[in-house]
């Protein structure tokens, strides 16, 4: 995937949890088939509407698995989801998905502290190194400790090797104004 080619309609899985708060597996398969009759251009899990956060590594596993194969067979692109609450679990995470060859992987910046620039970017050549060859999206929350301005995802951009795309909150008039 590159810059070029990530565009259209992605749609990503709500994950979808019983009583219990389990995974209710033959919801997600839904979602795939109806993303594939919608005829979306590319699929991703586990952002912040997948709570990432909450998953076992097992069911992680299970849902990279499960997405991955279901894309493979339709032709359908896809990204991992590979945020966690540490960066230690987000390299484990891309580490563990790598040989499904998602598209990208879609990583949030660490959010405890608010970090500087260089902590910033040291981060993501981190991850990016660990995914290589394999791109990233970032995700960048407006609920994020730090929300990083156009011309900051720019110096970014620049300064680590293999950002594809950056996902920030769709907008609203104050946004689209020209």
């Amino acid at each position: 995937m590159t810059p070029q080619t990530l565009k259209g309609t992605w749609s990503t899985i709500l994950l979808p949890l019983d009583e219990r708060n389990e995974i209710i597996w033959k919801h997600v398969d839904e979602q795939l088939s109806l993303f594939a009759e919608a005829g979306v251009d590319g699929i991703y899990f586990n952002g912040t509407a997948g709570e990432f956060f909450s998953q076992s590594e097992e069911e992680f596993l299970k849902l990279a698995s499960t997405v991955s194969n279901f894309c493979d067979e339709q032709g359908i692109p896809f990204q991992i989801g590979a945020s966690h609450a540490h960066a230690s679990g987000s390299l484990q995470r891309i580490r563990q998905t790598h040989d499904l060859k998602p598209g990208a992987f879609q990583v949030i910046l660490p959010e405890w502290i608010p970090h500087t620039d260089e902590e910033i970017a040291a981060f993501l050549i981190r991850m990016a190194a660990e995914a290589a060859p394999i791109p990233l999206v970032v995700y960048n929350p407006p609920n994020a400790r730090k929300v990083l301005s156009p011309q900051e995802w720019f110096e970014l951009v620049s300064t680590v090797e293999g950002i594809i795309g950056i996902k920030v909150a769709g907008g609203d008039e104050s946004c689209t104004k020209q």
